[in-house]
């Protein structure tokens, strides 16, 4: 049974992700809550940490609403993919690259029904499998602590904040 604090940040966060960010926005954010409500809750050790640190990605959604730039979505994503591998990155590599990539390839999808070319696809797919890998390997190759956890999906999302300037 999933626990109501979990239940009630999911539909808080999903609310304002439609309403500030729309569709889009809201579908990459309900893969990652997918991901944490299935998978989290049977990890050994998992608290609490994972539910609270999706919450910064909140930022990216408020800095698209304040400026209009919807080039912000792919960090966005990053950190929710991030947030994904981070939820089973005790499992191991692989399955950690394996649930943010569900997240990735929502992203990936949105992005071909939003008529993005073939290069701008291929562009943001490989910046993001770069991203996903070294922020997978980076979680499973320390030990769990909240600061640590938090400064990784900082950096994948900033490392694709960054990746918006690659030449597409």
């Amino acid at each position: 049974m999933f626990s109501l604090g979990l239940l009630v940040v999911e539909a808080a966060f999903l609310v304002v992700a439609h309403v500030a960010g729309g569709p889009p926005w809201t579908v990459v954010a309900a893969i990652a809550f997918a991901v944490l409500g299935m998978a989290g809750r049977r990890l050994p050790g998992a608290g609490q940490e994972p539910v609270w640190l999706i919450l910064p990605s909140l930022g990216w959604l408020a800095a698209f609403w304040a400026t209009g730039n919807r080039e912000l979505f792919f960090p966005f994503t990053m950190y929710l993919a991030g947030h994904a591998a981070l939820t089973v990155s005790g499992r191991g590599a692989i399955p950690a690259c394996a649930a943010g990539g569900l997240v990735v390839a929502a992203f990936l999808v949105i992005r071909v029904v939003q008529e993005a070319t073939p290069r701008v696809l291929a562009v943001e797919a490989i910046a993001a499998g770069a991203i996903l890998a070294a922020t997978s390997l980076g979680l499973v190759r320390r030990e769990r602590s909240l600061l640590g956890d938090g400064l990784i999906l900082a950096l994948a999302s900033a490392a694709a904040f960054v990746s918006l300037r690659l030449p597409s």
